[in-house]
């Protein structure tokens, strides 16, 4: 009885904050201080939005009874602090209305919080990705790919590291267009520290720097794949230029996958260490592959990425085929 009383409690609470017709109160200031606990991540957050979106109504026994999370309960705060030190200058959330719309696509995975610096009306997207140290056909292929998708209207999208990414800025840039720069950390703490320039240009130039992480906090390994998935789902298509196995330009593609967004990438014609990761994503997959490269961890995943003629939705070999790709994504 006592199980079915809990169990009763816990829809009691579920449909009477559902029935609420509840203006989401909740600013930046309380994603943050939230995003700081203990075992509460963007899932939680978007649970406590979903079951307490006026802020003032906040109720931690409630919370405990609502929230999946069960390793976050202990540590939900008994009220919400006032929090006047927070400066949200800069800082949006996927409330507002100049959060970028792709990112909602995302599902759970959305970010909550992000800082900028820049234009934030950035259009349509597409990724240029690719490995730090980069081939001479890779060069060229990426610098083609980037000046026909901006002469196309699109930003480029791309991670700021040295290689196919500042390739990508670059060529942008030079070319009087816009490109979005997503960051492992902080915006004050440019890394690599080498395109502290090319990140002022980019500014500049209208276009536009993103970061999940707020000012002086330090920049973790995870942070680079987190960005990686950023870029992503940003974009409406991600253009692998070149990638080995193993590869950080990976975790990207394991994220354009995962978000459904179009896969394009350089055929370079090549059997050479540098080009692994291409040469796998333009292959048909085999019958029984793990696709472990990819940190695919899903069997359900796996058999949906088997069924494929190729990962990749679009294969680059030279003008031609970039031309129809862009007018066809």
């Amino acid at each position: 009885m006592e199980v079915l009383s809990k169990i009763s409690l816990m829809e009691d609470n579920r449909i009477s904050l559902f029935e609420k017709d509840t203006p989401v109160t909740w600013q930046a200031k309380h994603i943050d201080y939230f995003l700081r606990i203990p075992f509460i991540g963007r899932v939680t957050i978007l649970e406590l939005i979903k079951y307490f979106p006026n802020i003032e109504d906040w109720n931690k026994e409630h919370a405990i009874t609502l929230v999946s999370n069960k390793r976050s309960h202990e540590y939900l705060p008994e009220d919400i602090p006032v929090l006047n030190e927070f400066n949200d200058e800069n800082v949006i959330t996927y409330l507002d209305k100049d959060y970028p719309n792709l990112f909602n696509s995302m599902g759970e995975d959305k970010p909550l919080l992000l800082w900028y610096n820049g234009n934030l009306n950035i259009g349509e997207s597409v990724a240029v990705i690719g490995s730090r140290e980069v081939h001479p056909h890779s060069i060229e292929i990426t610098k083609e790919f980037t000046l026909s998708a901006i002469n196309k209207g699109f930003n480029i999208v791309s991670g700021l590291a040295l290689g196919c990414d500042t390739i990508g800025h670059m060529t942008a840039v030079k070319n009087s267009s816009k490109t979005t720069a997503i960051l492992p950390g902080p915006l004050e703490t440019i890394t690599p520290s080498e395109n502290k320039d090319l990140a002022i240009e980019i500014i500049e130039n209208g276009g536009l720097l993103l970061s999940e992480y707020r000012p002086k906090s330090k920049i973790e390994r995870r942070n680079f794949v987190e960005r990686d998935r950023l870029q992503a789902g940003l974009s409406k298509g991600v253009f692998v230029a070149q990638s080995g196995i193993p590869g950080g330009t990976l975790h990207t593609v394991r994220y354009t996958l995962k978000y459904k967004r179009k896969l394009i990438v350089y055929n370079p014609e090549i059997d050479a260490n540098q080009y692994k990761g291409n040469n796998k994503l333009i292959s048909k997959p085999l019958p029984n592959e793990d696709f472990d490269y990819l940190n695919i961890k899903t069997e359900k995943a796996r058999k949906e990425l088997r069924s494929k003629e190729t990962l990749a939705d679009f294969i680059i070999t030279d003008t031609k085929s970039i031309r129809d790709t862009l007018e066809n994504l």
